[in-house]
């Protein structure tokens, strides 16, 4: 299922409405792979579906929840920069620490690294700043 998704998204991502709305019904049944996709796809747009950072996070999130850790990721980015929601650094930890603890993305531990340096959603923390760094650029 995983590669039928991938196939649909880079359809959709060409702008390819039929692929889009194929990934949609996919998403609305609560498949992870285009939940995700779905939410990155409304998160840049295209010249078939407008961009709606809104219902990026929507999507994203779905997808986090069920361990999807790319889009835990992205969910992270979008808390931090206020992207569709508000601004709220504690809720981007919550979503950084998932995918850096559960899904070991160097992105996310690199910047769960910079939120603990800067006490960003947590207290500052040089000891935890450097473990997340060390982890984050040990890939």
């Amino acid at each position: 299922m995983e590669d039928q998704v991938k196939a649909l998204y880079d359809n959709a991502v060409s702008g390819n409405v039929d692929a889009f709305e194929h990934l949609r019904q996919a998403a609305t049944q609560g498949n992870p792979y285009a939940e995700n996709a779905v939410g990155m796809i409304y998160l840049k747009g295209n010249e078939s579906v407008p961009q709606d950072a809104v219902q990026a996070v929507t999507w994203l999130r779905m997808a986090a929840e069920q361990g999807m850790y790319d889009a835990a990721y992205q969910v992270g980015e979008l808390y931090c920069q206020g992207i569709g929601v508000y601004q709220d650094y504690t809720e981007a930890v919550k979503w950084m620490r998932q995918a850096a603890e559960e899904g070991k993305l160097p992105a996310a531990q690199k910047r769960l690294a910079e939120m603990y340096r800067g006490g960003l959603g947590v207290p500052a923390n040089a000891a935890e700043a450097e473990k997340w760094k060390k982890a984050g650029w040990s890939k």
